[in-house]
């Protein structure tokens, strides 16, 4: 999938569909690579922003924007991109860890040199923090509670 100017592969067991972006509502309190919550089925779906984590910014959500919906072990989530290209194999040895240049990015892993500029989410349970994903809580609370008012 493209976020801003970045290129991210997810390896396909954790996708559920993309779908057509709508615009998320903020949530306060919360870190800045959340986008927001959307409505999926009635459901609320926490959506996140790769391209906030990164050096490629996102101008903003368009009419060509998608939501990736993954399926992690805390639930699902979606990741806000500009598209979302083939699904195509990319064997486990083919990407290079990236904890030795940025210590703390287990989670992230890079493309060999065919695969130039691409990032790879290797484990999306891990894309938030453990403080992350309370102040989430916290803030999806708060904003479920408003919305019953």
């Amino acid at each position: 999938m493209r976020c801003g100017g970045l290129r991210i592969g997810v390896p396909v067991a954790y996708v559920r569909r993309a779908v057509p972006a709508p615009l998320p509502v903020p949530l306060a309190g919360v870190s800045a690579s959340v986008a927001g919550l959307v409505n999926f089925h009635g459901e609320p779906l926490v959506v996140l922003d790769p391209a906030c984590r990164g050096a490629a910014a996102r101008d903003a959500v368009t009419l060509n924007s998608q939501i990736m919906i993954i399926d992690a072990a805390h639930g699902p989530f979606g990741l806000l991109c500009d598209g979302v290209e083939n699904a195509r194999p990319l064997p486990a040895q083919a990407w290079h860890s990236l904890q030795d240049l940025m210590p703390g990015a287990g989670y992230l892993a890079a493309g060999t040199v065919a695969d130039e500029g691409l990032i790879v989410l290797c484990d999306v349970d891990a894309w938030l923090s453990h403080k992350d994903m309370c102040d989430l809580e916290v803030a999806l609370e708060r904003r479920l509670a408003e919305v019953a008012l």
